[in-house]
């Protein structure tokens, strides 16, 4: 089976046995004694947890793993929310927001499926088979089906849903997490998500495979590689070849918490080590080219060079939709291409960020550096103000837009989607931010164009870019973006 990756989903006390320092030569690194046992499980000396039985919950692992629950339920997994690092991201106003402000997913409508995730949180809705279907963006949470919820107010029952085998069971079988009803109030529906708990997967429990992470970021964002449209695969990605796992870039060397490391990017904004940034320098550094002339490309980022093309979403119509003959759901209009299709676009960051999701930055700029990005346009429903607008999905996926009644080229039921999307926001403490909202702000939908950053997808060198590539006769970049002509003219390199 193809092994993804993309980012760690969480760890446990596996930890790869590191040198004293933290960090070695990548090379030196994979030939050791100390990673190799983790580089497949058949390769391991001992399983600790081969003849375990009976998993009843996150307290069953707890029982060995002190205090593995508490650090699962605040990292941003569990959270989609963090702290982010000083002079990052900006608000409305240009102003910086400060380290110690929470921001993330969980308050921020998702640019792909346009829409609050906790307003979405799960949902049942029967196919044209009449088969029930779970949805929602809680079916890739690892709250069992539970919102996030701080944990020191969680319950039992919170904290047990915990689900430590969908990230460390190798053996894991998705197809047993299903949305489930298990009572009502007040008119609702409470729904939770079942789990695998089988001897078989508890038997397989280890450090999170490649796998594992992309069973949840292989679909971030609402289909295959609807992000960042770059897969992390063994045939399209060097350190994916040579045995590299999400967790060896992703965690804290040695561990010391269920907490990621990251890189910088416009999009993920939650952090749980926000000074701590993952990148290229860690693994390669000092002399990294033996032509002295790539040394010095201080302008260019590591990236720029050694990412090819991307793919997945490219376009997304929040006012165009049509039923699905398969399932007979009622989906947003979509522009998908093939991975490995679409250029990417090379644009000056300095490494900011904000809700437009643009890159900032010149060479006149400190910090900034020429990265690459996968474009991605959409149609979106916005206020008078041109704010973009979230959706009540699942009114839309079983109903489809409605009759347009008003006369204003919007299907009644879309524009009521939007209504209840903007009533209930972010769902703060499981409450709609907006109860008494009357009249909804939408006035109609506006085309934008957003980024994605793109780290991964690493070409080996021999595919690389070369001076030649931007500074040749056909060069892949596109100067009229960066101030006018080609600065210099190489062709033998």
């Amino acid at each position: 089976m193809k092994k993804y990756l993309f980012i760690l989903l969480s760890v446990l006390s596996f930890s790869v046995c590191c040198f004293a320092d933290g960090y070695v030569l990548s090379e030196d690194y994979y030939k050791s004694e100390q990673y190799s046992k983790y580089k497949a499980r058949s390769a391991r000396k001992a399983n600790p947890h081969s003849k375990l039985t009976g998993y009843t919950g996150a307290y069953f692992c707890e029982k060995c793993h002190e205090g593995a629950i508490k650090e699962v339920m605040n990292s941003s997994h569990y959270k989609w929310a963090g702290p982010v690092p000083p002079k990052y991201l900006k608000d409305k106003d240009g102003k910086y927001i400060t380290g110690s402000k929470e921001v993330g997913k969980k308050y921020r409508i998702g640019n792909c499926p346009g829409a609050y995730p906790l307003a979405n949180y799960l949902g049942i809705l029967p196919d044209k088979d009449g088969k029930m279907i779970g949805m929602g963006c809680g079916n890739c949470h690892i709250g069992g089906g539970f919102p996030p919820v701080d944990y020191e107010v969680a319950t039992f029952e919170q904290r047990n849903a915990v689900e430590c085998l969908y990230c460390h069971a190798e053996e894991y079988d998705k197809s047993k997490r299903n949305v489930i009803k298990v009572g009502d109030k007040d008119g609702n529906l409470i729904l939770r998500l079942t789990q695998d708990m089988s001897d078989k997967a508890l038997q397989s429990v280890g450090r999170p495979t490649n796998d594992a992470c992309m069973r949840c970021h292989y679909t971030a964002g609402g289909g295959p590689l609807f992000k960042r449209g770059v897969d992390y695969a063994s045939d399209v990605d060097v350190h994916a070849a040579k045995g590299l796992m999400c967790v060896d870039c992703h965690t804290k060397r040695p561990r010391t918490d269920h907490g990621m490391i990251r890189g910088a990017g416009l999009n993920n904004w939650a952090y749980d080590h926000y000074f701590e940034s993952e990148s290229c320098v860690k693994c390669h550094s000092g002399q990294i080219h033996k032509d002295e002339i790539y040394n010095k490309c201080s302008a260019v980022a590591c990236v720029t060079c050694h990412v090819g093309k991307t793919g997945g979403l490219v376009h997304k119509d929040f006012s165009q939709l049509h039923q699905s003959e398969k399932s007979g759901f009622w989906l947003f209009k979509v522009v998908i291409k093939d991975e490995h299709s679409v250029p990417v676009e090379y644009m000056w960051w300095d490494k900011t960020t904000s809700e437009k999701l643009t890159p900032t930055g010149s060479k006149n700029i400190k910090g900034s550096k020429i990265y690459p990005f996968k474009k991605y346009t959409s149609r979106i429903p916005v206020d008078k103000d041109g704010n973009r607008l979230p959706i009540k999905l699942g009114l839309v996926t079983k109903g489809g837009p409605g009759e347009d009644k008003n006369g204003n080229g919007v299907g009644d039921n879309l524009e009521k989607a939007i209504f209840i999307g903007e009533k209930l926001g972010t769902m703060a403490n499981g409450k709609p931010d907006k109860p008494f909202l009357q009249k909804s702000s939408f006035v109609g939908f506006k085309e934008v164009t957003e980024y994605f950053s793109v780290s991964h997808g690493i070409l080996p060198k021999e595919k690389a870019l070369r001076c030649s590539s931007c500074h040749g006769e056909n060069p892949v970049i596109d100067w009229n973006k960066f101030g006018g002509k080609n600065p210099v003219s190489i062709t033998d390199k």
